[in-house]
């Protein structure tokens, strides 16, 4: 039986196969590698894909345009080879909402595993400028373009507006012109182009120039298992942990937590909020110094065998403990209190020592070579009593009537 051949691309294949023949310069012939795989596809072309595959828009929600599998074998089921300096694998997300990478890990294996060899980087993350919408309208012929969710501003004149996919319209080239920037901006879901479409679409990719991303980016987040509640994110502009957190130490040399300010720092270095409701409770300024707010305290609860507050002054000319008072102070510099908060003795906002103590210290709580003093707030008596133990460990006690 005789079959007679068709020409498509380099390649002769017979004529009742030709529908299925490679077009163009693409065609199944060896790469130059002498390592030949069940297809050996090379392509000289200067643009397009080197395999194209669309779905169309009745199909599943679980179809794929591109399946590889090994459940049959042991093999990868995707593997890359990479010799040259562009990317090994590129995928990119045009417009819309829709995700760009979805992973689902139901066994005991690794969800991702990376080697990263010296000077390797591992996972890079970087914001760029521009913003992407998958809900473009044109209208062949027109400078008129919409979108719902675009939120077009003045900002945007002036500023490139390009397709990125040639979804929404049959026109294989797209319908944005290239080099189309934003002449005006008639509302927030509305713009006049400096170029007219080419033909009409509905729903299309299309990407905003010169919209820079805010220090609230968000690069990397981890979510809880209802894929809703945020637990932790790494943004432009800082690391949120959303949860409780310990931080552990595995270098006995290194600090458990570092925190750095930036040169010529103006804002706080370190910062506790109270309450959750981002009021400050507790600081480090960008001096270097505490800032402790709405009577902060400091205690040892949890560890009694502690101080509860401890200074060492490794400063021979800086004060071990300075105490400064407002403008219009009322209330007392220093004030001690037993352990049911009632007052004991205090330094009040003139720096005068007051004592509300009217009974002997016991012998035994005054140590060797200290003096203790107390008053007596007897009426018509009152007395300033003193008791003191001398270097030999004898006690002695006086008083100073008051008149």
């Amino acid at each position: 039986m005789s079959r007679s051949l068709s020409q498509r691309g380099s390649l002769q294949v017979p004529a009742e196969y030709s529908a299925f023949a490679p077009l163009g310069n693409a065609s199944p012939r060896q790469v130059g590698d002498n390592k030949n795989g069940a297809l050996d596809w090379r392509h000289e072309g200067t643009a397009a894909y080197l395999t194209h595959f669309v779905m169309g828009s009745s199909s599943l929600s679980l179809a794929g345009c591109y399946a590889a599998g090994t459940d049959l074998g042991q093999g990868d089921g995707f593997f890359v080879s990479h010799k040259n300096s562009g990317a090994g694998i590129r995928a990119i997300g045009n417009g819309g909402s829709s995700i760009l990478m979805y992973l689902v890990g139901q066994s005991h294996s690794t969800l991702i595993n990376g080697e990263v060899w010296k000077n390797n980087q591992g996972v890079k993350l970087f914001a760029k400028i521009g913003e992407g919408f998958g809900d473009g309208v044109a209208v062949s012929g027109s400078t008129t373009f919409t979108s719902a969710t675009a939120g077009f501003t003045s900002a945007d004149i002036g500023q490139s507006l390009s397709q990125m996919t040639t979804k929404g319209t049959l026109n294989v080239t797209g319908t944005i012109p290239s080099g189309t920037t934003i002449s005006s901006v008639t509302d927030s879901q509305t713009v006049v182009l400096s170029n007219a479409c080419t033909a009409a679409g509905t729903g299309l990719n299309f990407l905003i120039g010169g919209r820079a991303p805010t220090s609230t980016q968000s690069l990397f987040t981890i979510y809880d298992t209802n894929g809703t509640s945020k637990r932790y994110e790494f943004t432009l502009g800082k690391y949120n942990g959303l949860v409780p957190h310990a931080v552990q130490s595995n270098d006995v040399a290194t600090q458990s937590l570092l925190v750095t300010a930036a040169v010529g720092q103006t804002s706080e270095i370190f910062t506790v909020l109270k309450d959750g409701n981002a009021t400050g409770a507790l600081s480090i300024i960008a001096s270097g110094l505490m800032a402790a707010r709405f009577g902060s305290s400091l205690t040892n609860a949890g560890n009694t065998a502690n101080n509860s507050v401890s200074i060492t002054n490794n400063g021979t000319s800086a004060h071990s403990l300075y105490i400064t008072r407002a403008s219009a102070q009322t209330g007392d510099q220093i004030s001690l209190r037993d352990a049911s908060g009632v007052l004991q003795s205090r330094f009040n906002k003139d720096s005068i020592f007051m004592t509300k103590v009217n009974a002997a210290p016991a012998d035994a709580d005054v140590n060797t070579g200290e003096a203790a003093i107390w008053f007596d707030s007897t009426n018509g008596a009152s007395k300033l009593m003193i008791k003191a133990k001398q270097a030999d460990g004898t006690v002695k006690t006086g008083s100073v009537s008051l008149a």
